[in-house]
């Protein structure tokens, strides 16, 4: 039988190492504030710098002493944060600090991590703290976030995005190339690289057709998925009479949403056939009757056809038909006050 003693004992023992894991957890949680709160004051002392520097360019070389006595993760996040903020002409300033601060070389090397977070995080410092071109491996990223992310750098390096390539070496590594990835985003499977990759498309400076060729090649092949044609169509019909393409295959889609894509990039292209595209599709599906009723306010011809939406089946139908006739001018708005008329 187990004595009274050895009892008092165990309990003393076991209700010690409690107390002593209580005082370990408080103490940890004491150095951790502490930490965090010394971080805290250090990012501030090197953000005033980098602001001084931003603000007074004579007092950049006292603010690339601060970064390079730094620790290089508050490097990294100040830079990160004048980054979102700084203004283009400033760039400069804000690259030759993050290189004080030894930040691209360790973005890069992070770039090579087995962890997307860190790779997201160097895509990002790379973007906003040099002036370095991007790095194109990164569009083949298997994280959609970090392919987005390494769009968005590429977007401010508008020299990258080359035309269709004259040689046939350069056609056989057109993957490889920047007009070649990008193609490839617009009709990934991943929501957040199509919209990367489109606002890549419409910010360049000269549009990227051949890129958009591209595209819609692959989603013109056997076994394409059946709405990857959407993406690249939307870009056409935000770029305009930017770019001319042969488009009209795309209006016979077996899917609404390419024929509704269609109707709204062949209209912002070509605008003289918005009346013959209004009178073709007005009876198709209902996403393909709101682009119709959408592009239809463009031409005053339509609006006898945006009367009739106005008072269709199908709700967001009737409110961009609406929309549209008050849009396209008086005419417009007579048909709609006798429509409400008609209803009261």
């Amino acid at each position: 039988m187990v004595g009274l003693d050895v009892v008092l004992g165990l309990t003393i023992a076991l209700t010690s190492l409690v107390m002593l894991a209580g005082l370990d957890m408080l103490g940890g949680t004491w150095r951790r504030r502490r930490r965090w709160h010394r971080r805290r004051r250090a990012e501030q002392e090197v953000m005033a710098a980098v602001v001084d520097a931003l603000a007074v360019p004579a007092r950049l070389p006292n603010a690339i002493t601060v970064m390079r006595a730094a620790d290089p993760a508050v490097a990294e996040t100040v830079c990160l944060a004048a980054g979102r903020v700084v203004a283009e002409d400033d760039r400069g300033v804000l690259a030759a600090l993050a290189r004080a601060a030894d930040v691209n070389r360790r973005a890069r090397v992070h770039l090579r991590s087995s962890r997307w977070w860190r790779r997201l995080r160097a895509v990002r410092l790379l973007h906003l703290a040099s002036d370095d071109p991007a790095d194109l491996r990164v569009l083949n990223d298997p994280h959609p976030e970090v392919r987005a992310a390494a769009l968005l750098w590429l977007s401010d390096r508008p020299g990258q995005l080359v035309r269709q390539p004259d040689s046939g070496r350069a056609r056989r590594s057109a993957s490889r190339d920047a007009g070649g990835l990008l193609a490839e985003a617009l009709v990934s499977d991943a929501a957040l690289v199509r919209i990367a990759a489109k606002h890549v498309c419409v910010k360049a400076d000269i549009a990227p057709v051949w890129v958009l060729e591209h595209a819609l090649e692959q989603a013109r092949r056997p076994g394409a998925h059946p709405l990857a044609p959407v993406a690249p169509l939307s870009t056409v019909a935000a770029l305009g009479d930017r770019v001319r393409l042969p488009l009209d295959d795309f209006l016979y889609a077996r899917a609404a949403p390419v024929r509704a894509a269609a109707v709204r990039a062949i209209a912002a292209t070509a605008p003289d056939r918005t009346a013959e595209l209004v009178r073709r599709h007005v009876g198709d599906a209902q996403v393909v009757r709101l682009a119709v009723a959408d592009i239809a306010g463009r031409d005053p011809a339509a609006s006898p056809v945006l009367l009739d939406l106005a008072d269709d089946a199908a709700w967001q139908v009737r409110q961009v038909a609406r929309r549209s006739l008050l849009r396209s001018g008086a005419v417009g708005r007579a048909l709609l006050r006798r429509l409400q008329q008609a209803v009261v």
